[in-house]
């Protein structure tokens, strides 16, 4: 049994799409030349440090400007190193935000020398192709070493990959697994001959016709030592599959005979190859090869764009300036000339700002390209073949913006793009923040560079409740080893306004509350009233659907995005425009299945599942109890109590009292602990399995003569010896008993109970070796501790790379929001970096609904016991218009009214008149509308003005 090393705590997450300790290892000795300095190799050095690179090689040229301090985070706030050295700063900021990566920086002269000593090469320095990007990729070729080239031109991008001039063999990175089989059955198959029927124990065999597996310790020699993998010859039904016995020798049998059950079987990984890649200089000359997830028109655009703006580079010797006329038709025209099957009006709209800088896409294009490199080095998971291109058109202005004219800021590469006006309003943004975790962590940073509640009226407030561990080290960019058990909103903020944007500070705070049902009201209203948007990075369906009740109540927008591995998501959820979060439906049969584990376990994972139930049973409920007594003798007896209330409250501390007399009597007498300990054990291990075998003796049989102890059944086996307080030769119980001996030391000196945490090393060794323990009853595998991390766990795997593409995905529906465009439409957006596919798509419409987006905008008067009248109204409208940049007399048109009261909302129609001039069509159809029975009311009414936008006003009213 391995040790919990430290290392292994920070990369657990990890295992998984990684390829377990070997892959981890693997990239702990790669070395990755990165060429560049700009925003996205930022992104691109982050990723691969985060997840693990032994040595970063970075290749750049130059000295630091104004530019690379506002658009490079890891230059952020360094405006007294401008005119520095961009090696020497780069390389101390490098180290700064990732001590424990080793990095050498080098000048781009240096590249075709050092090159053969790299696993990899990221070229991110643009454009592709420059001269440099050509020898490096030739060099490359001819050293057998993967060339990775990545470009974003404003809102778009692409990544070019050349893995060499032979096949690339890499494994699909099919999820291993181990299940135990509940029957195996003779049949005679028409096609195939005799063959084997499987059916397993779980509630799904888990396999594909395409899978091969192997055995294990089951009934049948000849598959447990067959020299080769068997594949799958038919599959059945969700719990059985077919494999063909012809290739068994020593098989004998019937059709129909059967095998009890017992032992298991194992997926075979798969291996694919990737075809021969042709040369960058090759590729651009000939039509490019991409990935059928990638749209024609769209690719081809793109592409052409890239090859335009490198022709441009070359021929001005600068890049082209951001909605420039003369620019722009020299981009245009250099297009055209290729005769791609562009789409016009695509290119239209991405010509222009070529050459700006969007936070959002580099963090987007930085995950894609990191997760090729990583690819590379490990041979695991689908590459890209040759190209691959992105476009977040549907985020530009409708037509130039009249104030782009820069203003020495340090947001003026946003403004270049999107008008002052856009870029003002974000910086007035009010976003709430939920969860400050690797999610959590890309948002600040994207807010921080983009300039997000960045204006004295602006605010972020973030909560977490969580603590910091070292499991989030690896993908949460704003911690360190120092910040472990520190509060991550907290620290967070912290961090962000010190390292990135120290505007941050005005008025933004962070929170240690947890979004729960139960923890609802530590929530004011003037919390939720004085917010913009929710921004959700929670890991939790609960949390989701109640963010999303929220956002509908008060009338706010909802950014909502997760990850699981390689797979990633974002939902934009604005009331009554969009469809609202839906959680997932959590079938019967899981239930089932977790039901059926704890009675019978006969899997790994359901001994674990028991080794949790165990741990919050001591340290959590009666933990509490003990806690809450110690600090509290007459808890939970209050005043102004029923009758009835007095009785439960007795019947509780009399329950109660058992076990505090139990818990103060281990505090205080360590032997007594010990024994208490050891007496767990016995019931636990014992006990409890002879009252089993009591009931079920291990040869009873049914009333139809099917023997009781079959398939998922396993006949337990008592731990008599193991137990007995003498032996102390099983690592397991020895690492039970110590664990549990801390954790109880813990409960007593604290007075504070806990909940089961995964990433706690205590925690882990109790519920492994309980787990394990319980395993033993049953004859099933042991788990090393690192395998038990994710069982106990139910470890979600999580990778840097999908969590900065789900908030670059995020962060470019924040401009939406904000006006860019008056028939812009909120995207959804999925990426699953195992397949190559990326897409965004329009959110789906609530009910029948195909309005534009709305700019939603709140002002808020809020009511301290004098009457509200319909003057301040009129204020708070008058307010609300100016802040928009709207003219008091344009008309509106009333599209929906909709009245709260504390919780309770009436939906009104509103009085659909013609269009008229805003006050007057507020103060017409509150008259119609308002009950008379309501005195005072919150208001919030959505109306249309210049075709296209909404805007929101939100007040409460008195009713005169």
């Amino acid at each position: 049994m391995s040790a919990l090393s430290s290392a292994y705590m920070k990369v657990s997450r990890q295992f998984p799409v990684l390829g377990g300790a070997s892959g981890v290892e693997a990239l702990g000795r790669a070395t990755v030349a990165i060429v560049g300095c700009g925003p996205l190799v930022a992104e691109a050095i982050k990723d691969l440090a985060l997840m693990g690179v032994g040595e970063l090689q970075l290749f750049c040229e130059g000295l630091v400007t104004q530019e690379d301090v506002n658009t490079n985070f890891l230059l952020a706030n360094q405006e007294g190193r401008i005119g520095n050295e961009m090696a020497v700063v780069i390389l101390e900021r490098i180290s700064y935000w990732f001590p424990d990566v080793k990095v050498t920086v080098h000048r781009e002269g240096e590249l075709l020398v050092r090159i053969s000593n790299q696993s990899a090469v990221l070229y991110a320095e643009g454009p592709i192709p420059d001269k440099l990007s050509l020898q490096c990729d030739e060099k490359c070729r001819q050293l057998g070493i993967p060339f990775i080239a990545a470009q974003s031109i404003g809102v778009a991008g692409a990544i070019f990959n050349d893995f060499g001039p032979s096949t690339f063999t890499f494994d699909l990175g099919i999820e291993k697994m181990d299940k135990t089989i509940d029957q195996i059955k003779f049949v005679d198959d028409a096609l195939e001959g005799t063959v084997l029927v499987i059916n397993a124990a779980d509630l799904s065999h888990g396999l594909t016709l395409f899978d091969t597996i192997t055995f294990s310790g089951t009934a049948l020699n000849c598959l447990n030592e067959a020299s080769e993998p068997f594949p799958i010859a038919d599959i059945l039904t969700e719990t059985s599959f077919s494999i063909s016995a012809s290739s068994l020798t020593k098989l004998s049998g019937t059709s129909g005979s059967t095998f009890p059950g017992g032992g298991s079987y194992q997926r075979v990984s798969i291996t694919d190859t990737l075809p021969p890649s042709v040369s960058l200089q090759q590729s651009l000359s000939t039509a490019p090869s991409f990935p059928s997830t990638c749209d024609l028109h769209t690719s081809m655009t793109v592409f052409g764009l890239i090859k335009a703006y490198s022709t441009f580079v070359q021929d001005t010797g600068c890049s082209p300036h951001v909605w420039d006329d003369r620019d722009t038709k020299s981009i245009v025209d250099t297009v055209n000339s290729y005769n791609f099957p562009v789409s016009k009006e695509l290119l239209e709209k991405l010509a222009p700002q070529v050459g700006g800088v969007v936070f959002g896409l580099n963090s987007i294009l930085g995950g894609l390209a990191s997760q090729e490199v990583i690819k590379a080095l490990l041979h695991l998971h689908t590459p890209v073949h040759q190209w691959y291109f992105i476009s977040a058109d549907d985020c530009l202005p409708d037509v130039k913006p009249l104030d782009t004219t820069g203003k020495g800021s340090r947001y003026d590469k946003g403004a270049e793009i999107f008008g002052w006006s856009t870029q003002e309003r974000l910086m007035r943004l009010r976003p709430f923040l939920v969860g400050a975790g690797a999610l959590g962590c890309e948002y600040i940073k994207n807010f921080a560079m983009t300039g997000i509640a960045c204006e004295d009226s602006g605010c972020i407030v973030v909560t977490d409740h969580d603590s910091i561990s070292k499991s989030n080290l690896n993908r949460q960019l704003l911690f360190r080893e120092s910040d472990v058990e520190r509060n991550k909103a907290v620290t967070a903020l912290s961090r962000a306004i010190i390292d990135l944007n120290s505007s941050l500070s005005a008025h933004s705070r962070a929170l240690q509350l947890q979004v729960e049902a139960c923890f609802e009201g530590e929530f004011s209203d003037s919390l939720w009233e004085n917010i913009d948007a929710i921004i959700c990075g929670v890991d939790n369906v609960e949390a989701r659907v109640l963010l999303n009740e929220k956002a509908h109540f008060y009338h706010l927008p909802m950014f909502e995005a997760g990850t699981e591995g390689l797979v990633c998501s974002c939902k934009v959820v604005i009331p009554y425009y969009t469809a609202e979060y839906s959680p997932p439906v959590v079938g019967a049969n899981v239930a089932k299945a977790v039901c059926t584990g704890k009675t019978f376990p006969f899997n790994p994972i359901h001994c674990m599942e028991w080794g949790k139930d165990r741990f919050n049973e001591i340290f959590w409920e009666k933990g509490s109890v003990f806690a809450e007594m110690a600090r509290q003798p007459d808890w939970p007896l209050t005043v102004n109590m029923s009758c009835q209330q007095i009785q439960d409250h007795f019947d509780i501390c009399e329950k109660s009292s058992n076990i505090v007399s139990l818990y103060s009597g281990l505090q205080h007498n360590q032997e007594q602990k010990q024994a208490w300990i050891h007496s767990q054990l016995r019931t636990w291990f014992v006990t409890e399995i002879e009252k089993l075998l009591t009931v079920h003796p291990a040869e009873s049989v049914d009333e139809k003569g099917v023997p009781f102890w079959t398939g998922f059944k396993i006949c337990p086996k008592p731990l008599r010896e193991i137990c007995e307080a003498t032996c102390t030769s099983n690592v397991w119980k020895n690492m039970l008993v110590k664990s549990c001996s801390d954790l109880l030391d813990l409960l007593f000196g604290t007075n504070k109970s806990f909940y089961f945490n995964k990433d706690d090393p205590t925690h882990l060794k109790f519920v492994s070796s309980a787990g394990n323990l319980l395993s033993m009853t049953r004859g099933l595998p042991i788990k090393e501790i690192t395998e038990a991390h994710a069982l106990a766990g139910s470890i979600i795997p999580a990778i840097v790379t999908s969590t900065s593409i789900a908030a670059g995905l995020v962060s470019l529906e924040l401009y939406k929001l904000s006006g860019t465009s008056s028939k812009a439409t909120s995207y959804s957006g999925y990426c699953c970096l195992r397949s190559n596919k990326l897409s965004r798509t329009p959110s789906k419409p609530a009910g029948t609904s195909s309005r534009g987006l709305p700019c939603f905008s709140s002002t808020i008067i809020h009511c301290t016991g004098a009457p509200v009248t319909i003057i301040q109204v009129r204020m708070a409208c008058l307010q609300a218009i100016a802040k928009n940049h709207l003219c008091s007399d344009h008309k509106f048109t009333l599209q929906s009214l909709l009245i709260s009261i504390g919780k309770r909302e009436i939906s009104m129609p509103g009085k659909r008149d013609a269009e008229k001039p805003f006050l007057q069509l507020i103060e017409e159809n509150l008259g119609h509308t308002l009950p008379g029975d309501i005195h005072w009311a919150r208001i919030v009414a959505g109306v249309s003005c210049l075709p296209e936008t909404v805007l929101i006003i939100k007040c409460p009213i008195l009713r005169s």
